[in-house]
């Protein structure tokens, strides 16, 4: 029934609340509760580390890491034996890839700076290889997080909003599903029985 048009769209309904969510750094489980003043100044500290720690070593890095993450998702699709290896052949490419690339650049480095230069290489390709792949696992959420980081009395605003949006997106998914499950399909958790967040996997 993936593709009745009332399932797309509850679908992307929850795809859009779960990125709100995961830009602001928090996942479902802990917004279906009260976070604590400790938890939410954590947080913003955890978004604003990204923004103005992560963001700026993965400038330098991002010339020579992101080619490199192109060139492996494609080679990894291209000369893995069976699908079911893709991951683990773009693993070997890249760790492979990353080493070489990260030994040419620091022998260059030795090369034109000395062995100084060449140690400083060596030691910020790493960091600015994590920081790079932080920076675009979090992609657009960026922005989302910068706001929230820099608007701490809105927070809690949009907190609220999105239990609300929550609060719905169960209903809608539970109405979703009550219509367009087969009628001799037996539901798991049957409507007139009731479960708390813990009973939840």
């Amino acid at each position: 029934v993936k593709d009745r048009p009332e399932v797309r769209a509850a679908i992307e309904r929850v795809r859009v609340y779960l990125e709100r969510v995961r830009g602001l750094g928090l996942t479902d489980r802990e917004l279906a509760r009260e976070l604590w003043p400790v938890e939410i100044a954590a947080k913003l500290l955890t978004n604003l580390v990204y923004i103005f720690v992560w963001l700026p070593l993965s400038v330098p890095g991002m010339a020579l890491h992101a080619p490199l993450g192109l060139l492996i998702g494609w080679a990894g699709r291209r000369f893995a034996p069976r699908r079911d290896v893709i991951a683990t052949t773009k693993l070997l490419l890249g760790t492979l890839l990353v080493l070489m690339s990260y030994a040419a650049v620091a022998a260059a480095a030795t090369w034109t700076a000395g062995w100084r230069g060449g140690l400083i290489a060596a030691v910020l390709l790493p960091l600015t290889g994590v920081a790079t792949v932080r920076i675009l696992e979090r992609g657009a959420s960026l922005g989302r997080m910068l706001a929230a980081g820099l608007r701490y009395t809105t927070l809690k605003r949009e907190l609220a909003a999105l239990r609300v949006e929550r609060r719905e997106l169960e209903a809608l998914v539970v109405a979703t599903v009550e219509r367009v499950r087969p009628a001799d399909m037996a539901p798991l958790f049957p409507r007139d029985e009731e479960f708390s967040e813990d009973d939840v996997p």
